[in-house]
Order: structure tokens, then C-alpha cells, then sequence
């Protein structure tokens, strides 16, 4: 279980530091700040938009994502392993990015899910030893 967390954890830290670092095109680097016109800087600046929620962001999930035997990964249990990752950073990405690096995450979510019935089936047992050996 702790493969599970440890494995979705670093997946869901990668789409966090994808979104504070971005892509940054050669445009943007060779842009030069504009100087603003005395009558914008007086105007008072528009409040920015309030970031949508996680389970906002994630609206187009179906509620079970993947079935493995009779185990079922939820819509709840993504969210969940996504854990303290902050709205703002998810709602960065474009929609069609964010779709892939959630199939991404899913697959790896599942992945786990066959690695533990696979463990179990041949009788190993997570334990503290099994780990030091």
C-alpha cells in the first residue's frame, strides 16, 4: 500500500512541478515588458478569477476509472492520491494535458493494483523485515 502511495505521490509531485515550470516559448523570452499607459495605472486592477476546486477540475472523470478483478479504482480514490496538490497549479493545464497525465496516473494507479494481487497470490506479506532484506 505504501508502493501505492509513494508511486501516485511522485506522479501527482511531476504534474505540480509541470505545472509551476510550464513551457516557455521563444516568444515569451524574447517579449519585453510593455510600459503601461498612466490612466491603466490608476485604474484598480481586476480581482482574479477564484481557482476551481480539484473535483472541479477532474468533473470529466467517469466515477469508476478502472475495474481490476473485483477490486474498482474510484473517481474518489484518484482525488484522494492527488492529495495536497493545490487547484491553482492543476488549473494551469491545458485540458488535453491534463487528461493525458491523469490517463498517466490512473495506469500507474492500476499497475499498483496488479503488483499487490500479484504479491498476494504468490503469499508475500508486506512486513518490516521482508523491506530491510
Amino acid at each position: 500500500m505504501k508502493t501505492k502511495s509513494m508511486f501516485v505521490s511522485t506522479a501527482a509531485l511531476t504534474v505540480a512541478a509541470a505545472c509551476m515550470f510550464g513551457p516557455v516559448s521563444a516568444a515569451d523570452a524574447k517579449a519585453q515588458p510593455k510600459e503601461a499607459a498612466p490612466a491603466a495605472q490608476a485604474a484598480k486592477p481586476a480581482e482574479p478569477a477564484k481557482p476551481k476546486s480539484v473535483a472541479e477540475i477532474f468533473s470529466f472523470l467517469p466515477e469508476v476509472l478502472a475495474t481490476i478483478g473485483d477490486k474498482k479504482i474510484t473517481k474518489a480514490d484518484f482525488l484522494k492520491q492527488l492529495g495536497s496538490i493545490p487547484p491553482e497549479y492543476l488549473a494551469q493545464f491545458q485540458p488535453e494535458m491534463l487528461k493525458a497525465q491523469t490517463r498517466q496516473m490512473v495506469n500507474a494507479m492500476v499497475e499498483v493494483e496488479i503488483m499487490q494481487a500479484l504479491a498476494a497470490k504468490a503469499g508475500i506479506k508486506p512486513s518490516k523485515e521482508l523491506v530491510m532484506a
